[in-house]
């Protein structure tokens, strides 16, 4: 019976070590976070409420409200959420489709990103059909997981055949 209370014990212990360190990793994670800046850019006829953001140092969300305030419907539009550096350097863009937009009504939007370490974030409207050329202008933006030199190397094209002549 006491060989039986000795596991009991050590099953206990287990347990006990286990919900302490699921506690522990949630207010870890959960105070990681922290608050940063949403600014807007071009939202034409409509007006942000209750945008926010919260980054940690490798991702983040950004969420928000959306209200037309206008006199007719918005229709074509997609919401462009750009993340930018302290030194305001465009670190990546999300681009949503936003649909048609009554007078009076609004559209919740939430982007996450990840591997950029973000300081604002700066929301702005688009044409749909612009979407392709803003991701060409903008570019290829190194993110943290990968390697800048492979990319810069293979954006160059620096390997080429070598001269046959040499």
């Amino acid at each position: 019976m006491s060989r039986l209370f000795t596991f009991f014990k050590y099953f206990l212990c287990l347990i006990i070590f286990l919900v302490i360190s699921n506690v522990l990793i949630f207010f870890a994670l959960a105070t990681q976070y922290r608050d940063k800046e949403v600014k807007s850019g071009n939202i034409e006829n409509m007006t942000m409420e209750e945008a926010t953001m919260s980054a940690t140092s490798r991702n983040g969300f950004v969420e928000g409200k959306l209200i037309n305030y206008g006199n007719s419907t918005i229709v074509g539009k997609a919401l462009k959420a750009s993340m930018y550096s302290k030194n305001d350097v465009l670190l990546d863009s999300q681009y949503s489709i936003l649909g048609d937009i009554e007078p009076g009504n609004g559209v919740k939007f939430e982007e996450e990103y990840s591997g950029v370490k973000a300081e604002y974030c700066l929301i702005e409207l688009i044409n749909e059909n612009e979407i392709e050329e803003y991701k060409e202008k903008e570019g290829v933006h190194f993110r943290l997981a990968t390697t800048p030199l492979i990319r810069y190397i293979e954006q160059h094209d620096l390997f080429t055949e070598p001269d046959e002549n040499i």
